[in-house]
């Protein structure tokens, strides 16, 4: 997978995750997550992260008369170890789309406009 492959997964699922998140702060069935609840949102936001970075698949497989099986597939240790740096980053951007979407207050057009250059010259950077 190249770069700009990447960064767009990245960036992606990183605006899903915020916009997930800002759905979860204004939902009234979890009253204890909300804009002000920082610890809270900051775990909930490490979880999201981690399902977005360290590829751990589920597959079910037979049929509801025969009995059917779940099988959980986990990536080695060496790789969940490799991840910890890209979950660190997917954390990072998630926390940064939700700055950008400045969720609980209002869009500041300077950040929207920085960022937009910042991707821009990135994707426009030649691969290294």
């Amino acid at each position: 997978m190249n770069e700009a492959n990447i960064l767009y997964s990245h960036l992606t699922a990183g605006a899903i995750f915020a916009y997930l998140m800002s759905h979860l702060q204004q939902w009234q069935k979890l009253p204890w997550i909300n804009k002000d609840s920082k610890r809270i949102n900051a775990l909930v936001r490490l979880a999201m992260s981690g399902v977005a970075t360290l590829g751990i698949h589920w597959t079910w497989a037979g049929s509801w008369g025969a009995g059917r099986t779940l099988t959980i597939s986990i990536p080695a240790a060496s790789v969940l170890l490799h991840t910890a740096f890209t979950w660190f980053g997917q954390y990072a951007t998630q926390h940064g789309w939700e700055k950008v979407f400045n969720i609980g207050g209002r869009v500041d057009p300077q950040v929207m406009e920085d960022f937009a250059e910042a991707v821009a010259a990135k994707l426009a950077a030649p691969p290294a």
